[in-house]
């Protein structure tokens, strides 16, 4: 379950025109990245059931860049807030009811880089598609 959500967020984030084309990574992902490149990290970090087939699941999106362009930064951090606090689109497996923002802070990194932290809860429903309510 939490790779099938990190694919289907990183897919939103890859598919969405962004602010200085980030690389987007997910928690299992071996890539690496370089130095100077913008990236976002989705992690899914636990997935707990609530009843029948809905779920709650903590999800965490790293925004990383160079410090070099703080404004540049900040504009791709508040596109991935705007796109996870908006509608989301349907998912291929799942559905997604909807994502709540816990908490959001940026700072800098001991590697000079720019670090946001997006963490919040996402409503998923897994009954399964060929077999609807």
């Amino acid at each position: 379950m939490n790779q099938a959500i990190e694919d289907y967020l990183a897919g939103l984030f890859t598919a969405a025109q962004l602010v200085s084309a980030p690389e987007v990574f997910t928690g299992t992902s071996s890539d690496i990245r370089p130095p100077e490149s913008d990236a976002i990290l989705v992690l899914a970090d636990s997935i707990e059931n609530v009843v029948g087939p809905l779920h709650r699941a903590t999800i965490k999106i790293l925004v990383s860049s160079p410090t070099d362009n703080r404004t540049q930064h900040a504009a791709l951090a508040d596109a991935v807030k705007g796109i996870m606090e908006g509608a989301l689109p349907p998912a291929s497996g799942f559905t997604v009811g909807g994502f709540r923002t816990k908490a959001h802070a940026t700072a800098v990194t001991d590697d000079d880089r720019w670090l946001t932290t997006i963490e919040g809860i996402l409503g998923v429903d897994w009954t399964p598609v060929d077999n609807p309510p």
